[in-house]
């Protein structure tokens, strides 16, 4: 009678044990894993609960840290930038205040250019507004690089708003700054362009004094060109148009006798058919 007791003496001291407040398992000196009794099963089954409920808690408790950590970071995405749109309406206007033209334009298109870039409001985007981010980031590059660089647009009105996704055309646009004025180049003209062809809608970035690598996007995917720098940025912009469109659009790298040009081809969403259409793929 008496080692029966102790069998249910041991149950009833892990009970008490895994009851408390730090749910506690205590391992007992006899191993119960061979024994298919009544006893044996006992403290089995009584070992696989308390082990399930330590997992759940543990489980449990793991996602409210990640949750509360996720409201945080969100908390403090409001904040930062919060923060940094108020900072530079303050230099803003104190370059105002001084008459400093081209610190004031600067600030000014900083903030808006943030705005854009850290808005979660609007994951699509249109031409013109494209062309509207690359606006506020010239306004910036033009005051560092003075008479270097200039940028032109040639765009059809019945164009503006072709469908594109965030951030296509700006990351070009940096990449010509970059492989030109940044190396040691006397200057740089940009040209953006539009036109369209049967069911579909071609834009082009150029810029003068630079050269793409023969297929250089290929290199890129099969990772033969390790990405970095602008090598992320197109593959980003490839990205976005892939799964913005799917097969139904292209992008090419193009060496021209006096032009480096990026040639964006994507179906032709001005009519409200094919906008329908494409809005489906784009918010799968």
């Amino acid at each position: 009678m008496k080692p029966l007791v102790t069998h249910f003496d041991a149950l009833m001291t892990k009970i008490k044990a895994f009851g408390n407040e730090k749910f506690e398992i205590i391992h007992c000196p006899y191993s119960y894993e061979n024994r298919y009794d009544e006893i044996g099963l006992l403290h089995q089954q009584f070992d696989s609960m308390a082990a399930k409920i330590l997992t759940l808690i543990k489980e449990n408790y793991e996602h409210k840290l990640l949750a509360k950590e996720s409201q945080l970071k969100a908390l403090e995405m409001q904040i930062n930038p919060h923060f940094l749109y108020n900072t530079l309406q303050s230099i803003n206007w104190r370059a105002k205040l001084l008459k400093d033209v081209p610190i004031s334009l600067m600030t000014e298109s900083l903030g808006k250019l943030l705005r854009i870039t850290l808005s979660r409001k609007n994951k699509d985007s249109s031409l013109s507004q494209e062309l509207e981010l690359v606006k506020y980031y010239m306004n910036i590059q033009e005051i560092r690089f003075e008479d270097s660089l200039r940028c032109e647009t040639e765009i059809p009105p019945e164009l503006v708003d072709t469908y594109l996704p965030k951030f296509t055309l700006q990351p070009l646009v940096e990449n010509a700054i970059h492989y030109t004025l940044e190396e040691d180049s006397d200057e740089c003209l940009i040209y953006i362009k539009a036109h369209r062809e049967t069911e579909c809608i071609v834009i082009t970035v150029s810029n003068t004094e630079s050269r793409f690598e023969e297929n250089l996007l290929e290199k890129l995917i099969s990772k033969e060109i390790l990405p970095n720098g602008f090598g992320i940025g197109i593959l980003n912009v490839y990205k976005r148009l892939e799964l913005a469109f799917g097969d139904s659009c292209s992008l090419e790298f193009i060496n021209e006798e006096m032009f480096a040009t990026v040639k964006i081809t994507v179906p032709d969403r001005t009519d409200a058919k094919r906008r329908d259409r494409y809005a489906s793929i784009a918010d799968c």
